[in-house]
């Protein structure tokens, strides 16, 4: 939209003095929460679209993808094996197109033939690109060899390299906090993910007294070998997300870091958002991390692995309770799509002049995110009611401050004085959110502003005429502060703090409770158990789930174990549920993860309530996990050929059954899932070595063949997650394996005599796991947060053992 010819008026009102008594209604208050008709849970919003998550981008694959918003557009850039990079363009995430920047082929951002200077002697890997007063600024790889820095005008390029290889090992990524305005290059190694403040060319280290100004965060690892690091600033919070293993292993993830705003450097491992092992999605990794079309919502971007090790482009929702991130939509089909703001202009279109002022014609809901995209200095109008009540961002002399004019009287409401000096004859991004009494507001990449006390009303958003020098994208949404987590239908996982407003009611006293900043076990550290402690309160979540049998499982704090509450789905009746009184046996003031129950739940969009049914209850979390009601029951002869398991090296069959032949690892794990069952095995020992075992593995997930490549090594003798009873030397362990990471939850001295035969039965009850061996209670444990629901299997690793049968059924 170029400037506009309309001419000001000489004043805007005449404004009376801002120390003005104000009046009492200039303050936001909560509304009484209101108990809407039953019939109201069997209305579901119209979803706009459902995606495959197995995306390709104009008949390619997209490796390595990294996404960037500006200016309204998508862009996407990846790895694409050769000395070129591809770019995509889109409004709405799914719908990609060529760019096209008139100099290089249509799709082409950089060539070497057209800049010889660059990365020229291999496949410019991850390719990444950040805004930056006025210039992008990409960051690529050659072959996962140091790094280039490319500078164009324009997101579609062409890129021209500025910089030789400065090294660096992989995967460079840039971030610039809002906080300082200190710009950072992350990269990732052997070691962990490294952090540089770097100075404004994007490349060179700063030194401060004498120093390298460098963190190294040793604990965000993934195995042996991590890369792929995006930062994500959020309330001020920092939320690192990084990938581990080989890209060719199905175990493939991505972890996440979180921190608070008190310090960048202190980021601490938290937990994985992404992985699935299956055969038809695989791999997921190298991530990056952008806001949707909403303006509210962000989506995680990443890759999965093929058969034909083509990679295809994935998105995944995020969703946050403080420190928590989750990702939802980690499957293939059936995911509910994306977004788009109510209100959104690239141009004149959408407009109506009211005085001195070019306005939208329609108006924003009370809580709103609005997004202008300018040249130059002026005044951002939102919240229009009328002439004498709407609100503004001014944009002058380095400074942002967002100002309300209430019944004709001016109030400044807050004021930012930018830290650099930033070119006003370039594009800069201006977005304020705004719900319940609470603002943030971004300028271009940063968060400049959050958790700052205003009130506003919904009304048109604009600009007054002739104060910019030109007028891009343009755009209101009615969600904001993370209040799109609340309207969207979840597939796997729904946190606690994204209840449905309109169909929750929750009174006085009930409501978020902090979890404090001590992390005790299995409790995360500054996030929020929702608390409903009136009788009748009830929480009420949006799901779209599958035609399939369901465990609804429940991570709540040990304190509420042998309480109860009431379960619903839609406007059905309200199922009442006994928790399990089986507080943890060692862990008494931790969470623990128990299920409702197992319900059969048609496909389609559904609203599941928890409620007080007088009792106070209190949880973190909820998930939705398909489960399998199919029984296992096998011998391990000749004859066994059994296509429902995961195989990990040579099984060896005989009339004594499953032999392991001291191989360095091998075994057997169910593809089906189990819940509630009792699981038998029979073994023979015949001879171990210190160091390995022979097991029984449960409620496992994610399960990975590794590739010769992995840095953990292809006979890696854990490749999977889940609960491991396993003989050792003159000891038997119930351990939780996390891949490289080990939870010790019992052991007990056991002697066994080599060549007898041992009995294995495990009994599980929710979270409750009772083993005997030989008809002998060798355990009963409470295990916590750990799955209770999964494969079933048998693995070891340097023993000479033979495994006869292995039987699972329904308690």
């Amino acid at each position: 939209m170029k400037k506009y010819l309309c001419l000001c008026l000489s004043g805007l009102l005449l404004l009376t003095a801002c120390n003005n008594k104000e009046k009492n209604d200039d303050v936001y208050v909560e509304k009484e929460p209101i108990l809407v008709d039953d019939s109201e849970l069997m209305t579901y919003d119209e979803l706009p679209v459902f995606y495959d998550n197995k995306m390709t981008v104009n008949g390619k694959d997209a490796p390595d993808p990294f996404v960037m918003r500006y200016n309204g557009y998508y862009y996407l850039y990846a790895t694409n094996g050769s000395r070129y990079l591809y770019g995509y363009k889109s409004e709405d995430l799914y719908n990609w197109e060529p760019v096209d920047n008139g100099e290089l082929n249509p799709g082409y951002v950089y060539d070497y033939s057209y800049d010889p200077s660059g990365p020229t002697a291999s496949t410019p890997y991850a390719p990444e690109v950040i805004y930056f007063n006025g210039k992008f600024y990409m960051i690529t790889s050659p072959a996962g060899q140091g790094h280039y820095i490319l500078e164009s005008d324009s997101p579609e390029g062409p890129f021209i390299a500025t910089t030789t290889n400065f090294g660096l090992s992989i995967d460079g990524h840039h971030f610039i906090d809002g906080k300082d305005e200190k710009i950072y290059l992350f990269t990732a190694g052997s070691s962990g993910i490294r952090g540089y403040e770097v100075e404004d060319d994007m490349h060179t280290i700063k030194i401060e007294n004498g120093k390298v100004c460098q963190s190294t965060y040793l604990k965000c690892m993934v195995g042996a070998w991590t890369e792929g690091p995006y930062m994500l600033q959020r309330n001020g919070n920092y939320y690192l997300t990084y990938t581990g293993t080989h890209f060719l292993s199905a175990s493939y993830r991505v972890n996440y870091g979180y921190g608070d705003k008190e310090n960048i450097a202190a980021i601490k491992e938290q937990d994985t958002i992404l992985l699935s092992t299956t055969d038809n999605f695989r791999g997921l990794g190298h991530s990056s991390t952008v806001l949707g079309p909403d303006m509210d919502s962000y989506y995680i971007v990443y890759h999965n692995l093929e058969t034909s090790n083509r990679r295809n482009l994935n998105f995944s929702r995020l969703s946050f309770n403080g420190s928590k991130m989750v990702a939802d939509n980690v499957k293939v089909k059936n995911n509910p799509g994306f977004n788009l703001p109510e209100f959104a202009s690239f141009d004149d279109a959408g407009y109506e002049k009211i005085d001195d002022k070019m306005l939208s014609d329609l108006s924003s809901n009370d809580t709103f995110t609005v997004e202008f995209n300018v040249t130059g200095e002026g005044k951002m109008i939102f919240s229009y009611q009328d002439e004498k009540n709407y609100s503004y961002i001014e944009f002058i002399n380095n400074t942002i401050t967002i100002n309300k004019i209430k019944n004709g009287v001016l109030k400044q409401i807050h004021s930012i004085q930018l830290i650099r000096e930033y070119n006003t004859d370039v594009n800069h991004t201006f977005r304020l959110q705004y719900n319940k009494g609470k603002m943030s507001l971004f300028f271009d990449t940063m968060e400049k502003a959050y958790d700052i006390d205003a009130y506003f009303t919904g009304g048109k958003i604009g600009y007054f005429c002739d104060t910019f020098e030109e007028v891009g994208y343009t755009a209101f949404s009615n969600v904001a502060l993370g209040s799109s987590d609340k309207l969207s239908y979840n597939t796997q996982i729904s946190l606690a703090n994204a209840y449905d407003e309109r169909l929750s009611y929750i009174t006085k006293d009930s409501g978020l409770e902090s979890t404090g900043s001590k992390t005790s076990y299995f409790v995360q550290a500054d996030s929020y158990n929702l608390i409903l402690k009136n009788q009748g309160d009830r929480a009420t979540y949006r799901t779209y789930l599958e035609n399939n049998t369901y465990s609804i499982d429940l991570r709540i704090p040990a304190k509420y174990a042998g309480s109860k509450l009431g379960l619903r789905f839609d406007a059905s009746d309200i199922i009442e549920i006994n928790i399990p009184n089986t507080p943890s046996n060692k862990f008494t003031d931790g969470d623990i993860l128990i299920s409702l129950g197992t319900f059969d739940i048609d496909e389609g969009q559904h609203n599941i309530s928890i409620y007080n049914i007088g009792e106070e209850i209190g949880y973190s979390e909820i998930r939705y996990n398909p489960i399998f009601d199919n029984e296992l029951d096998v011998t391990f002869d000749p004859l066994f050929n059994d296509l429902r398991f995961f195989k990990k090296n040579k099984i060896n069959l005989s009339e004594n059954g499953f032999s392991t032949d001291g191989q360095e690892v091998c075994g057997l794990i169910s593809k089906d899932n189990f819940f509630n069952s009792t699981i038998e095995a029979t073994l023979t020992i015949n001879e171990l070595a210190n160091a390995g075992y022979a097991g029984i593995i449960f409620n496992s997930t994610a399960y990975s063949n590794y590739p010769s490549a992995d840095a953990d090594g292809v006979n890696y003798t854990h490749p999977y997650r889940g609960y491991l009873l396993s003989f050792e030397s003159g000891e038997v362990y119930l351990k939780y394996i996390n891949f490289k990471n080990h939870t010790i939850l019992a052991r007990k001295s056991y002697e066994y005599n080599y060549g007898e035969e041992i009995n294995v039965k495990i009994v599980q009850n929710n979270n409750n796991y009772i083993i005997y061996i030989n008809d002998e209670e060798i355990f009963n444990i409470n295990a916590n947060v750990y799955s209770i629901s999964g494969g079933v299997g048998v693995f070891a690793s340097k023993t000479d053992t033979e495994f006869k049968s292995l039987k699972v059924y329904s308690n």
